[in-house]
């Protein structure tokens, strides 16, 4: 990524990373994990936040995934499995489908690394708020708004009130386009 963005224009790197954007999105939706609904920007932040953990388990499982095919290679198919080239005849080489299993996997970490810190970035802009640990509570950990409040020793209705400013808060960092649409609609 370094080689590709020597001497490039900030648009050249806009770009490009609108262009991974557009692709991880476009994986999200193949996979069933992101859809085309019609959910609230406020239910597509807490699912975000929902998901968090299982992102940072793929970052990992895909830089395992990294490390092995450095030391192993690609997995291969069976054996009964026949290969065919593309139209001119040529067969990858083993080192060349290594490379490009490792270029993949790594493309695929940036995103949802870019992703991430976008959440990150939005959940730095409640980090002083004293109720901030509701989202931790709630989203990161699995507690219900009933736990919550036991925990913070307060009522549920006051955990629910603060949960949906924060996630309001949050919704504006994330899908600020969104929620400007849903003001006008």
């Amino acid at each position: 990524m370094d080689l590709i963005l020597k001497g490039a224009t900030e648009k050249d790197i806009r770009d490009i990373v609108d262009d991974q954007m557009d692709n991880f999105i476009f994986k999200l939706r193949r996979t069933g994990l992101m859809k085309d609904d019609t959910r609230t920007p406020f239910q597509k932040t807490e699912w975000v936040l929902y998901k968090y953990n299982e992102f940072l388990k793929v970052i990992a499982s895909r830089e395992k995934d990294i490390i092995d095919t450095e030391i192993y290679g690609v997995k291969q198919k069976s054996k009964s499995i026949t290969s065919f080239g593309r139209a001119n005849g040529y067969i990858k080489d083993d080192d060349e489908k290594k490379e490009e299993k490792i270029k993949e996997l790594s493309q695929e970490n940036e995103t949802t690394k870019k992703f991430i810190n976008t959440v990150d970035t939005a959940i730095d802009t409640i980090r002083d708020d004293p109720w901030i640990e509701i989202i931790s509570l709630k989203y990161f950990m699995g507690y219900s708004n009933v736990k919550c409040a036991e925990l913070l020793e307060c009522d549920e209705k006051t955990i629910r009130r603060h949960r949906n400013r924060l996630i309001n808060t949050l919704s504006i960092q994330l899908f600020s386009d969104e929620v400007i649409t849903s003001l006008f609609r």
